[in-house]
């Protein structure tokens, strides 16, 4: 089974953000000094977060928000965007400059023949990942 990786988003109209209930428990657990923390510093995936998210359910939404919670494949982490409109998001994962990437690092591997890299950078670049 693949490892997947938690992202949050807004989903309705009006905008991502948390409440003062969730940044207060954020900035606790992470003991940081709140006077030197901004909350758009907060990764999408950041795991401390989506806890406090699912704990406080429809309390950790901001003004006009309503936050959700999708899983992707872990290897899948830093290929993911937040596509929004009207401030209703989505999750999109940028499945070509992942094939690209996947296939650069396969093309640097020395224990490969050149066939051998060519064919698999080929299988790769050729593969549907998004269905």
């Amino acid at each position: 089974m693949t490892a997947s990786v938690e992202i949050l988003y807004n989903k309705c109209y009006g905008g991502f953000g948390f409440s003062s209930d969730a940044m207060s428990e954020y900035v606790k657990r992470k003991a940081l000094d709140p006077s030197l923390f901004d909350e758009e510093e907060i990764e999408r995936h950041d795991t401390v977060m989506i806890q406090i998210v699912k704990e406080m359910g429809p309390r950790a939404d901001g003004y006009c928000g309503k936050l959700g919670v999708c899983s992707i494949p872990s290897h899948f982490v830093k290929y993911y965007e937040i596509v929004e409109y009207d401030g209703s998001e989505y999750v999109r994962i940028k499945y070509d400059a992942y094939k690209i990437d996947t296939a650069k690092l396969l093309l640097r591997n020395a224990n490969l023949s050149k066939t051998e890299k060519i064919a698999r950078a080929y299988a790769i670049l050729s593969a549907q990942l998004d269905q």
